[in-house]
């Protein structure tokens, strides 16, 4: 599953701020790093396309941290 942390985080570096992503990476959740709900939904959307997931809007939110992220987008791949 290291394939999946390498590809997240890659979306993660093409969305936001070199400073947010950096925060991310060290645990913050996306709202201490700076992240709003609609950048939130915008990642939610990315990833979407990105890993072939059909999650709901509110499986992420500000509150979620990277180690959230990879834990559904795991719970997906198994089927949800």
């Amino acid at each position: 599953m290291a394939e999946l942390q390498s590809r997240l985080e890659a979306v993660i570096k093409e969305t936001y701020p070199p400073a947010a992503v950096d925060l991310l990476l060290e645990g913050a959740t996306f709202e201490a790093a700076g992240v709003d709900s609609l950048g939130v939904v915008e990642l939610l959307l990315l990833l979407q396309r990105e890993f072939g997931t059909a999650m709901d809007g509110d499986e992420l939110t500000v509150h979620s941290t990277l180690t959230d992220t990879v834990d559904l987008l795991r719970s997906e791949a198994a089927g949800g």
